[in-house]
């Protein structure tokens, strides 16, 4: 039966057969549902000690206590206690661990797992395999933490039981397992991209991340996805059930393009899963690509594209909204909130910087491609007009959708998009609300993250072996330099100087804020476009220099 049973397996998924016959041994399998009960047990005898004994009355689980002795009342010899509060906690504790469990141990397997394979040399005889990339990272998926699926399915009787004692509603029983399943799949898809990114030649923008990453991402995890998934599962999808979760009720309000999310289940779990069904579509497209090509970025220029607009869309929405109290009647409560898409908007440009910029080897093959084309050009068309506008269109057609070339022209073209979507936003906002200073802020992040793009793609050409932690070193410097000379003038010496300094880095909404001469950030603007023509400049002269450089041997056996 078993062996029947793994065979179809093996007819549906090859990768997951394999998964599947390396870690359903006998032993593994009763290790793993030992560990389950044993937790079990220990948890069940953890909460019973809580309840009044001979040694010790007193018990928070009480309805009733003696005032002389703060002991537990008895009534027919036996204590009076609020069951259901006792059948509740356990419940809330079995949520917490399950979660925990699931999250935190399946991340670190799946990543491992890959990292294993990176050593064994087996990973690259997996990419030539004849399946499908989906249908083996599913098998991944699905077979790498299957003995961590028996140890949680053994727990499952146990919850659903508690959870009848407590009288918790079915409702959120079942929303409970599928938004579990959803956030899994999503945190899973996310490990295996960011076991995958450490594999990658040149790594990512030039960084090759090899050992720890199993650590970081259970570091990520734990400090980043669960608080903030469990948050928001708190104030929307669970907002009637919270006191299953934390133990206690509240009221929130959250709104996306004025809809109510939390007053309706079908709205909230819709909108939820939608979310988390975006993000895991951007992490396959990028999982299909850097599985198949190990040298490639991790997302193509289109696919940036689509991306910007999916997230900008997304997050644009929990803006607009009604804010009822929350609001303030000035403009810094609008200034506020633009800085905060900002603040997002700088992060998702510095992922999307390392994802695109392609490193020095790709950079030379694109240079040597474009000045060998230029040569052709002039050779077959003895520079006329046709073939000179022949080849700024190719040019400008590979800038902007070509697999090789530099990233400074994408990134700009999703600043564009950005700008786009954002700017209405900022114009049709209600009447006194200083809107040029708001936009002159959008400008000035745009331009920030315009010059770290532009700093991180040149300094990828450099030859070191290390450009990678240059790039991202040089970024780091060009980010924090303005803001911390900028904080320790204005301490020293007030305003003006660092003023100036800090409208360089992305702490220029302080400034703006404020009420800096309507000057200054004008000279700001203007500043930062000369710094990003020259960085610029300098980018096209030195791939123009490599170019030829490069092609001069293939010229030369042409001629």
């Amino acid at each position: 039966m078993r062996l029947n049973l793994l065979d179809q397996i093996g007819d549906w998924n090859p990768q997951l057969f394999r998964e599947l016959k390396g870690r359903l041994k006998s032993r593994n399998v009763l290790i793993a549902i030992g560990l389950s009960l044993m937790a079990q047990f220990l948890l069940l005898n953890f909460f019973n000690n809580q309840l009044p004994n001979l040694s010790r009355t007193y018990s928070k689980y009480c309805t009733e206590y003696d005032p002389a002795s703060y002991g537990c009342l008895k009534q027919g010899g036996d204590y009076l206690i609020d069951w259901m509060m006792w059948w509740r906690d356990i419940f809330i504790a079995l949520n917490w661990g399950i979660i925990l469990v699931l999250m935190l141990a399946g991340v670190y397997l799946l990543i491992n797992d890959l990292d294993q394979e990176e050593r064994r040399g087996t990973l690259n005889f997996i990419r030539l395999s004849p399946q499908r990339s989906r249908s083996l990272l599913t098998g991944k998926l699905l077979g790498v933490p299957v003995l961590l699926y028996l140890a949680v399915g053994a727990i499952v009787p146990l919850h659903l039981f508690v959870g009848m004692q407590a009288d918790v509603p079915t409702v959120f029983t079942a929303s409970y397992y599928l938004m579990l399943f959803a956030g899994c799949y999503f945190l899973y898809s996310a490990a295996l991209l960011g076991g995958f990114m450490g594999k990658l030649q040149g790594g990512i923008g030039g960084i090759q991340i090899t050992t720890g990453t199993a650590f970081l991402g259970v570091f990520l995890t734990a400090f980043l996805f669960i608080p903030n998934y469990l948050l928001w599962n708190v104030l929307t999808v669970w907002s009637s059930f919270s006191q299953y979760v934390i133990g206690s009720t509240g009221t929130s309000s959250v709104q996306w393009f004025y809809i109510p999310l939390e007053q309706s289940l079908i709205l909230s779990h819709g909108f939820t899963l939608f979310a988390l069904g975006i993000g895991s579509y951007w992490i396959w497209q990028a999982l299909d690509r850097c599985f198949h090509s190990p040298g490639a970025t991790l997302l193509s220029k289109r696919q940036s594209y689509g991306l910007m607009i999916s997230f900008q869309v997304l997050m644009l929405g929990f803006f607009i909204r009604d804010w009822g109290q929350y609001a303030y009647d000035d403009s810094g409560f609008f200034i506020a909130q633009v800085a905060v898409v900002s603040s997002a908007n700088l992060v998702l440009f510095l992922v999307l910087i390392a994802m695109l910029s392609a490193h020095r080897q790709t950079l030379l093959d694109w240079a040597r491609y474009r000045h060998f084309e230029r040569s052709s050009l002039r050779i077959g068309s003895a520079q006329t007009t046709t073939g000179s506008t022949r080849q700024r269109s190719s040019m400008w057609q590979d800038l902007i959708w070509g697999e090789k070339s530099p990233a400074v022209v994408a990134i700009a073209i999703n600043m564009l998009i950005t700008a786009a979507i954002l700017l209405p936003w900022i114009i049709f906002h209600p009447e006194g609300v200083e809107k040029w200073t708001v936009v002159i802020g959008l400008v000035i992040s745009l331009n920030l993250i315009a010059i770290y793009a532009s700093i991180a793609q040149l300094t990828l050409m450099m030859k070191n072996q290390r450009r990678g932690w240059w790039a991202m070193s040089a970024v780091a410097l060009a980010i924090g330099l303005p803001l911390l000379a900028g904080v320790i003038l204005y301490a020293e010496f007030g305003s003006g100087t660092a003023t100036a300094l800090l409208l360089f880095s992305p702490m220029h909404w302080v400034c703006l804020a404020q009420g800096a001469p309507a000057f200054m950030p004008l000279l700001a603007i203007v500043g930062q476009w000369g710094a990003i023509v020259l960085l610029n400049a300098q980018l096209a002269k030195n791939l123009k220099r490599v170019g030829a450089s490069e092609s001069k041997p293939l010229l030369a056996g042409v001629k």
